[in-house]
């Protein structure tokens, strides 16, 4: 049996972009790869094990963008995001520290 299409929009590869989730006040969850996006929502790869909240903050590395987002479904390595808003462009100084390689790391 085939599976009915739900989605609202058409996905579209996006080549691994690179992308971290983030709590809804900027916590680290965990690092990711957009693996495809549409309009309404992405599909991530999830590196790591993190117990992902229902409402989340995906930003895109490459983009400087983030998208306030739902979890539709989680598959443990890989989970869809649907979009809340967005895209929201990031402050450069936000990026900064974001895309840093010890984000989660404090202070």
């Amino acid at each position: 049996m085939i599976p009915i299409e739900q989605r609202a929009s058409e996905r579209v590869a996006t080549r691994l972009k690179p992308g971290k989730l983030l709590t809804v006040k900027g916590g680290f969850l965990a690092d990711c790869a957009i693996t495809d996006r549409s309009a309404t929502g992405a599909r991530v790869r999830i590196f790591g094990s993190p117990r992902l909240p229902s409402d989340l903050i995906l930003f895109d590395e490459t983009g400087t963008v983030a998208w306030p987002t739902h979890l539709a479904w989680d598959r443990g390595t890989e989970a869809g995001l649907q979009f809340l808003a967005g895209p929201l462009t990031v402050p450069p100084e936000i990026v900064h520290r974001i895309a840093g390689p010890y984000y989660a790391v404090t202070d």
